[in-house]
């Protein structure tokens, strides 16, 4: 009975692949895309609902490995204030997400 644990066991020891730098960057500069998008298609008028269907299956629509973080993206930009709908909340984003390391 040991014997049959131990490979199960030894599952659990395998390292868990961490995000390399370039990953990272990659993510950060789409998921600040989707910023982007966001900040433009909120100033031109467009609810938050229809930004999120856009961006997952519409004319803006990302990778799906991307569609989990676009609901949690669009509903930050709808927290910002008017004077702040500028490409600045974009590479604001960016930077912080490229700096954050787990």
């Amino acid at each position: 009975m040991r014997m049959m644990l131990l490979p199960a066991f030894a599952l659990f020891a395998l390292p868990v692949s961490a995000e390399t730098a370039d990953e990272r960057a990659a993510r950060c500069e789409v998921q600040a895309g989707i910023i982007a998008t966001s900040v433009e298609e909120r100033k031109a008028g467009t609810d938050a609902d229809k930004i999120k269907k856009s961006l997952r299956k519409g004319k803006n629509k990302v990778e799906k490995k991307y569609v989990p973080s676009v609901p949690y993206l669009v509903d930050f930009v709808f927290t910002l204030p008017e004077d702040q709908l500028t490409d600045e909340a974009a590479s604001q984003f960016q930077k912080s997400c490229g700096a954050f390391e787990q």
